[in-house]
């Protein structure tokens, strides 16, 4: 059993706050970027690798200004963008950074791209219309999605 390295944001954190003071960080149950509130949570202050992974990724999204998205492609971008920021701020910071927390992040997102495109009848993939509603090129089926990107997929034929 590998034992892992606990590290302590709190250095890191503090860089980060005194180069980018617009960004606001408020404690939470885990790290998230809210565009409502322009706050970056991050959790306790000994976390594993992939914590301060996350954390950098987050603080991308504040940097970037990233907000709502349209259609879901979209979501796909602007966490590709996060990321790609993320190992910048790393460099910036001398943190090793590892691409596969980038990679292993943005493949859970494309799974649920396509499981959210693949018609309900006939599983061919279709095109998103709206923020929530798709429609099937192959047999004209049109369904709906749940928003959130947290819950299970579901496709409701319409």
């Amino acid at each position: 059993m590998v034992a892992m390295k606990l590290l302590h944001i709190t250095p890191i954190l503090t860089h980060i706050q005194a180069d980018y003071p617009e960004i606001k960080f408020s404690e939470g149950s885990d790290f998230m970027w809210s565009p409502s509130k322009g706050v970056v949570y991050v959790t306790d202050d000994s976390v594993d690798e992939e914590g301060i992974h996350y954390l950098l990724h987050e603080v991308s999204h504040a940097i970037l200004g990233h907000k709502d998205y349209g259609l879901d492609i979209d979501l796909l971008r602007i966490e590709t963008e996060a990321w790609d920021k993320a190992s910048e701020i790393a460099e910036r910071y001398k943190i090793d950074y590892n691409g596969s927390y980038a990679s292993e992040a943005l493949t859970t997102y494309k799974e649920w791209l396509h499981a959210r495109s693949m018609c309900p009848k006939c599983t061919r993939l279709g095109l998103q219309k709206t923020k929530n509603t798709y429609s099937c090129f192959n047999c004209g089926c049109s369904w709906r999605v749940p928003r959130s990107t947290e819950c299970m997929i579901r496709r409701y034929v319409v």
